[in-house]
């Protein structure tokens, strides 16, 4: 993609089977909605340090993403963002992120571990529901309600740290 490039529109390249990798140049600040869809054979993405916007759905379904790191600008994690991303393994969520929404993560079934960073604020419903490779998680201090199924069918975990001020465990949060 051509540095200059600002946004990448909604659905820009979704179901582009063949796409392997892509470079998005540091020009690129917003990507919107379901951008990536479907791009299964997607294995490598640079995403620029100066992004600030990830749509909902950028990543869904992109099942050979193995690695990703989202740069400092991303505040919030959209519904469905790398959801059925099955082969991704390793995510680095930045120092200030403040909330990841429902669906964000569920079915990355490759995914042993994730590093909620202490700004989350908010973790919406299902957000890490069906990875099943997930074996330890830590929830910031200052989340006060553990949502729906956050934590559905993850069925190798192994250790949760719940901060005392949580005051709400919702259905099925941790049910396998």
């Amino acid at each position: 993609l051509p540095e200059g490039l600002k946004e990448i529109g909604d659905g820009a390249f979704d179901n582009c089977s063949g796409l392997e990798r892509i470079d998005i140049p540091n020009s690129v600040s917003r990507i919107y909605d379901w951008t990536f869809e479907g791009c299964t054979s997607l294995k490598e993405v640079k995403l620029p340090d100066g992004l600030t916007e990830l749509g909902e759905g950028v990543f869904k379904d992109c099942k050979s993403i193995t690695k990703l790191s989202i740069p400092q600008g991303i505040s919030v994690i959209r519904p469905n963002t790398f959801s059925h991303c099955e082969s991704l393994k390793e995510i680095e969520l930045p120092e200030n992120l403040k909330r990841i929404e429902a669906n964000a993560f569920e079915y990355c079934s490759g995914l042993e571990q994730v590093n909620i960073p202490e700004n989350v604020e908010h973790i919406g419903e299902y957000a890490f529901s069906f990875c099943r490779s997930l074996k330890n998680v830590s929830i910031p201090y200052g989340i006060e309600t553990i949502e729906d199924y956050l934590f559905y069918e993850c069925e190798s975990l192994e250790r949760a740290i719940v901060p005392e001020s949580v005051t709400t465990m919702s259905s099925g949060a941790f049910a396998h």
